[in-house]
């Protein structure tokens, strides 16, 4: 999905940035992007895919036999996988297979969703392979379609050992590292490989730089890039050098490799600006696998762990058991407006690099808060509360000074059309300019 909006909290594009996840910062966050631990963290649960991307002449997302390239979509040619009878499932540039994505199945004939008049809904067939919308009496056949389920989501709220965590110091993997810690992870979330094949192609004259897991480990891979002092180099991704869409590696350099099951073998093609060695170009580079398996650790853990989370009345309600010095984590953004307050009693949120909801817990049983009021209510209030008096004291001043009646019309009048323009500027003008604002420094990168 994507969001839209002028008046986005800042504090929701910190975790949406760090974990890679489209979007340009100022006014839009996308779910395309992250990778396994991020989509499972954030209780990315459900997924929809159109059946008819991933179908053709011999192949269907039902068959669970291992296909050759040429029998894919085009748009689907190297990124397959064989799935012992389960569907495949392409999502956000990954392929999931079984145990990762799995297909959502139903008790009865059909899986339905519907609103509380049970007159609205959807109704997905028992095969997860076609989707009906429903609307009162009428019900259409809208498009062949799949519902996939993540089975490694994170519960919404779950209790952690505390601590500190820090995403701006060392490299990708350091910083997602240190927030699996945080969480109560054990060992390592991303393993790190140097490259196994740095070779000069000289009839064509740029380096290939080529990697391939060790270990095996599946999970999401990416490279990443660390440059000497001095050191200028041009990539472009694949086996063969591309002059023409080449760009400078820089601090920002991530090349998303997808998910794998650590067979896959990935290469970037480099040229240096000035003369470098075999064993500089190793030290440039590292690819970076965020581990499903670890990842399924940690969701199993947090499941045992989890708090009783209900919603409901602009407020987050969490019941919870805690040993002494745990801290609840809930994977909402503590954006401007909320206030906790545990077993009654009013308590602070915890800062972290990313703002999440966090709080220190009491030893035993806990009823946790988190209220949320709009901050810009209480502005609101406050200009309503300006226009209220003013017109009261219009109101007694012509009832009681007829003399002067005449002038406080026009002061009537004229606090009016003010108070209407204040209205007009906070509600409409000032998204817009902001909006505008927002569009310019993506625009020219301000």
């Amino acid at each position: 999905y994507s969001v839209f909006s002028s008046v986005i909290d800042h504090a929701n594009f910190e975790p949406a940035d760090f974990f890679k996840y489209t979007g340009n910062g100022v006014n839009t966050i996308k779910t395309k992007g992250g990778n396994i631990f991020s989509d499972s963290l954030l209780g990315f649960k459900y997924a929809f895919y159109d059946n008819k991307i991933v179908t053709s002449k011999n192949w269907t997302a039902f068959d669970g036999g291992a296909h050759p390239d040429g029998d894919m979509p085009e748009k689907l040619r190297g990124s397959w996988a064989d799935t012992s009878g389960n569907a495949i499932f392409v999502y956000s540039d990954k392929v999931a297979v079984n145990g990762i994505i799995k297909p959502v199945r139903s008790v009865g004939e059909d899986f339905i969703w519907f609103d509380e008049d049970e007159k609205n809904g959807l109704i997905f067939s028992e095969k997860g392979d076609y989707l009906y919308i429903v609307d009162g009496d009428e019900k259409t056949l809208e498009r062949e379609f799949y519902l996939y389920e993540n089975t490694t989501v994170f519960p919404t709220a779950f209790r952690i050992p505390g601590g500190e965590y820090d995403v701006d110091e060392g490299n990708y993997g350091d910083k997602m590292n240190s927030l699996y810690a945080y969480l109560g992870g054990e060992s390592e979330l991303v393993y790190s490989f140097r490259p196994t094949t740095v070779r000069y192609k000289e009839e064509e004259g740029f380096w290939l730089i080529g990697f391939q897991p060790a270990l095996k480990i599946a999970g999401n891979s990416y490279v990443i890039a660390d440059l000497p002092e001095g050191v200028k180099l041009k990539y472009s991704l694949g086996n063969k050098y591309d002059e023409e869409g080449a760009k400078y590696v820089d601090e920002s350099f991530f090349y998303n490799c997808g998910y794998n099951s650590g067979t896959a073998y990935y290469t970037v093609s480099v040229v240096s600006d000035d003369e470098i060695s075999e064993d500089v170009l190793k030290d440039c580079f590292t690819m970076q696998t965020v581990s499903l398996d670890r990842t399924k650790k940690l969701s199993e853990k947090a499941h045992e762990k989890a708090a009783d989370v209900k919603f409901g009345g602009n407020k987050i309600t969490a019941t919870v058991t805690a040993e002494d010095g745990e801290y609840l984590f809930v994977n909402y953004v503590a954006i401007k407006g909320y206030k906790c307050f545990v077993n009654g009693r009013k308590a602070e949120l915890v800062d972290n690099d990313l703002n999440f909801l966090v709080v220190r817990l009491e030893a035993g049983e806990n009823k946790v808060e988190f209220r949320y009021s709009s901050p810009y209510v209480k502005y609101m209030l406050v200009g309503a509360l300006i226009g209220g008096v003013l017109a009261f004291a219009v109101i007694m001043a012509m009832k009681y000074y007829e003399r002067i009646s005449k002038a406080l019309e026009w002061i009537a009048d004229v606090g009016a059309d003010l108070l209407a323009a204040g209205i007009f500027g906070f509600g409409f003008v000032y998204p817009f300019v902001v909006f505008i604002g927002k569009c310019v420094k993506a625009i020219f990168k301000l």
